[in-house]
């Protein structure tokens, strides 16, 4: 047992948390009891009491002044899991944490409620500057994966049937040096969740705060509104892919386009008496501007209007 020296009990056994008592053990003065007991006398025991001071170097806090990840939003249509080189990036933002239960709910009116994903990019910094050992924890509803300085430390790639905590260790050592991290996460349909978390020997399970995440420097990506869309393969069978059809800009309009100088001649046959055909010119100017002029040479009428000739 461990416990201070006014006989309060801390932790019993091993891994065991007393009640009401944290995994944080402070500088101070403490008392370490060894029991020892005789199955066959349990009356019978043997207790020695220790005491001891614990006096650790203090923790020196690294200056974190971190503001979130840049979380880039993708819309996916098709087979899950999904491929996110083919995804849309519908939304790009900084997320101060990565802490989300959307339910069936969309992250931005940007994103679809389903079949979107997010990959959140930047850098990781550890609260104290001491060499440690960090669990880092992924909660999630859909698929996730996370790497940490190159390194994957969880690769749950597909659907799940309900939200479930992945965990992965990874050393950060002393110096207070910023670690790449790297998560993707998706959502296929139903309930959406996504939190990111972390605990250490100095640091209890928490959401990783603001101020321990950065992005990336420079601007925000580029989005796009195209939706993606499929394409049939060579056997006609629909495949799924994303392939979007791009934003296209006119290059002129029909108001810019001055048509060229033309001809029309046609024939008239109706109503003409005399040679069986006769021509009509109309002539139209480059510049539309100018009052076109038309020219018509019809052939003389020969019978009277009293007797049905022309009108």
């Amino acid at each position: 047992m461990f416990g201070d020296v006014a006989g309060s009990c801390l932790l019993q056994g091993v891994g065991y948390v007393w009640p009401g008592s944290t995994n944080a053990i402070l500088n101070g003065n403490y008392v370490v009891y060894v029991e020892a007991r005789d199955n066959d006398a349990p009356n019978q025991y043997t207790r020695i009491r220790q005491p001891f001071t614990l006096n650790l170097p203090a923790l020196v806090a690294c200056n974190n002044v971190g503001t979130g990840l840049l979380g880039e939003y993708y819309g996916w249509f098709g087979i899950s899991p999904p491929n996110l080189a083919n995804a849309a990036l519908l939304l790009a933002r900084i997320d101060p944490v990565v802490n989300f239960s959307w339910g069936g709910g969309s992250p931005s009116p940007a994103v679809p409620a389903d079949q979107f994903a997010v990959r959140w990019i930047g850098s990781l910094q550890p609260k104290y500057n001491q060499t440690e050992t960090y669990t880092i924890y992924f909660r999630s509803d859909d698929g996730a994966r996370l790497r940490i300085n190159g390194q994957l430390l969880i690769d749950h790639w597909g659907d799940q049937t309900a939200a479930t905590e992945w965990s992965g260790n990874v050393s950060l050592s002393a110096g207070c040096g910023l670690y790449p991290i790297v998560i993707e996460y998706y959502e296929d349909h139903s309930d959406a969740l996504a939190q990111l978390r972390w605990e250490s020997s100095s640091t209890l399970k928490e959401t990783i705060p603001r101020p321990n995440l950065y992005p990336p420097a420079g601007p925000l990506p580029p989005t796009s509104t195209a939706r993606p869309t499929l394409v049939p393969t060579a056997n006609s069978t629909p495949t799924y892919a994303n392939t979007l059809q791009p934003n296209r800009t006119p290059t002129a309009t029909a108001t810019n386009y001055i048509p060229p100088a033309y001809t029309v001649t046609h024939t008239a046959t109706n109503q003409v008496i005399g040679p069986p055909t006769a021509t009509a010119t109309k002539t139209i100017p480059s510049n539309p501007s100018q009052t076109p002029t038309r020219t018509v040479t019809p052939t003389p009428c020969k019978t009277p209007p009293d007797l049905g000739g022309c009108r």
